[in-house]
């Protein structure tokens, strides 16, 4: 928190969080993770809407939900999961309309066909707001509806209301405008960890419509994630290919982030296929091509990839195969270096303009000499890809002769027509596919390029974003 004046948010945050960092649940009590951004305030990057017809949207700064008559409740979820957290958010609702906030919630095609189900914080005008619902089960009120008269009375109406909910473990807190509203052990559910989600209240034919305000929604996330990175030693010698040394390094700035990272590095693919049971993201920083570490691993590899667990290629760990393992990799991370279509040229790339996305937080404009591979491979139309990194390359990057790397009459008439290249991305996988996240950078040729800030926070904050963990505002260092 900055030093300046502190607003009631602010006031009331402090109140109700001042003495919870002492309270951690074991296993993390050294830790201090940063508050974080849920929701960006300019897009819906990072949340899915599952069930029902209510429509969201972005304005001033706030996220808004608006009922679509006849519609059941609607839900707008992160493609990200949680266990222990703590959760802040302004919120202003109609005083018609009923509306709460999912913790802990899961939709699942063994649950009644997908429907949206978990814990549920109530935002009500009436004795309700901060008690936690069962939302789509049939427990009922998790916590009782009930409450002190005066607690109770926190929710103003017409108003925002600023609502902290804290969860370890079985633990469940909430307070209303820094008022404690509920404080029990939820083991109705056994739910321990699961998405968020902004609910809209399904209203009857005839009715509304009617509109619930969400900002300042932000994050502290006590979550355990595990990280794998698989490289190999070797390479080209000297500065170039130093796999293993850049894993290190970004292993160890995540675990330096405050958040509750457990990184495991291996040399090679693992031999026991446990180590990567219970992944949330696995890193590739190794030799590509038909040598790729995952070539003899595709079908476990893919099953891995359909339980939702992130997808990091940097570099050449980016060039499998076309075919079925170019496939593959497109729907693992959305792009990649496909041979005779893509190439490899050292050049100097300047990146004036970063997009805004949870992976470029704390990245400023900068220019680096790399060999970045361009035009890539991509999913049809950019479904679901989100270019990051983006350069016009000169001319002279095509003097080299056609080869399965060097050039081809494809880039050629690309960089004819002007077309920009895409050096880096993410990739939001869609639930058909398990969900999930992949990322794609084309540069790390050179280990003397990480120290080039800009570039070692977007590869950091990608680890952390596809793992599902939320990026701090200044980025990862």
């Amino acid at each position: 928190m900055n030093t300046r004046t502190k607003s009631p948010l602010d006031r009331a945050l402090a109140i109700a969080t001042g003495w919870l960092v002492s309270s951690i649940a074991a296993g993390a009590a050294d830790l201090n993770p940063p508050w974080a951004p849920l929701f960006d305030g300019q897009s819906l990057q990072g949340l899915t809407q599952r069930n029902g017809t209510a429509t969201y949207r972005v304005e001033d700064g706030c996220l808004v939900g608006r009922t679509s008559e006849g519609s059941p409740n609607s839900f707008l979820c992160t493609t990200a999961t949680y266990s222990d957290f703590e959760l802040s958010f302004e919120v202003l609702v109609d005083d018609a309309l009923n509306s709460g906030v999912q913790i802990r919630s899961a939709s699942t095609a063994a649950f009644k066909n997908h429907r949206v189900h978990g814990p549920q914080v109530e935002i009500a005008v009436n004795g309700s707001a901060g008690c936690v619902y069962g939302e789509g089960l049939d427990t009922g009120w998790l916590s009782g509806p009930g409450g002190d008269p005066v607690k109770r009375g926190a929710f103003r109406r017409g108003e925002w209301n600023h609502y902290l909910v804290r969860t370890s473990g079985p633990r469940i807190q909430t307070w209303v405008n820094g008022l404690p509203v509920v404080d029990f052990e939820e083991t109705t559910t056994k739910m321990p960890r699961g998405f968020i989600g902004f609910q809209v209240h399904g209203i009857r034919r005839g009715d509304g419509p009617y509109e619930v305000r969400w900002r300042n929604i932000r994050i502290r996330d006590f979550t355990p994630r595990r990280v794998v990175f698989i490289g190999a030693g070797g390479g080209h010698g000297g500065d170039a290919h130093q796999h293993l040394a850049g894993n290190h390094r970004f292993a160890e700035a995540l675990k330096a982030g405050g958040l509750n990272f457990e990184t495991f590095e291996f040399d090679g693919y693992p031999d026991d296929p446990q180590a990567l049971a219970g992944a949330d993201a696995v890193v590739f920083y190794c030799n590509g091509g038909g040598g790729h570490l995952v070539m003899p691993h595709l079908d476990a590899f893919d099953a891995l990839m359909r339980q939702g667990v992130g997808l990091v290629c940097l570099h050449y760990a980016v060039e499998v195969p076309a075919g079925r393992p170019g496939d593959l990799m497109l729907d693992w991370i959305g792009g990649y270096f496909e041979t005779d279509w893509s190439v490899n040229p050292v050049w100097t790339a300047s990146f004036d303009a970063i997009p805004v996305h949870p992976a470029t937080r704390g990245v400023e404009p900068f220019t680096l000499r790399d060999e970045w591979y361009y035009h890539m491979k991509f999913r049809p139309g950019m479904q679901g890809v989100t270019p990051l990194l983006s350069a016009h390359p000169p001319r002279e990057t095509l003097d080299r002769p056609d080869g399965p790397h060097e050039n081809n009459p494809h880039v050629r008439a690309a960089i004819r027509r002007g077309e920009i290249q895409h050096l880096a991305w993410a990739y939001e996988r869609p639930d058909e596919r398990g969900g999930g996240r992949g990322f794609g950078a084309t540069a790390g040729h050179w280990h003397k390029n990480w120290h080039e800030p800009s570039l070692r926070t977007l590869v950091v904050n990608a680890i952390a974003w596809a793992a599902g963990a939320p990026v701090p505002e200044a980025g990862f260092r």
